[in-house]
């Protein structure tokens, strides 16, 4: 389910496309994920911001009208930067865990930090 709400920050209000999803697991846990993998390095952010600019300009970001989605896109920019050589990221699901089985809260706005667009 795909919703626009806007948000209201430092006074300015902002219209962001966001997925909103309820009771999924493994949606929360990717996007911890991607959030850790933006945290080591903000050139990732940089690409990710560029990439999914250009998708959208090219309207090649839907998954529902047959092109790649916007989270393809950023596992994309992810996986070029783990294969550099040397690798700007390292793969963080072959590492030991950091965290216990508990999943923490996240807020709307945490969510949607890494990806604007």
């Amino acid at each position: 389910m795909t919703a626009c709400i806007q948000c209201i920050i430092a006074q300015s209000v902002l219209r962001l496309q966001v997925d909103i999803t309820v009771n999924n697991i493994l949606a929360i846990v990717n996007t911890k994920l991607l959030k850790d993998y933006g945290a080591i390095d903000e050139r990732l952010l940089q690409l990710v911001f560029v990439v999914k600019l250009w998708a959208k300009r090219r309207q090649v970001n839907d998954s529902y009208r047959g092109t790649l989605s916007s989270y393809c896109y950023v596992l994309m920019c992810i996986h070029l930067l783990q294969q550099r050589s040397p690798p700007i990221l390292p793969c963080l699901q072959a590492m030991d865990p950091t965290h216990t089985r508990c999943l923490p809260a996240l807020s709307l706005l945490a969510l949607c930090t890494l990806f604007l667009l």
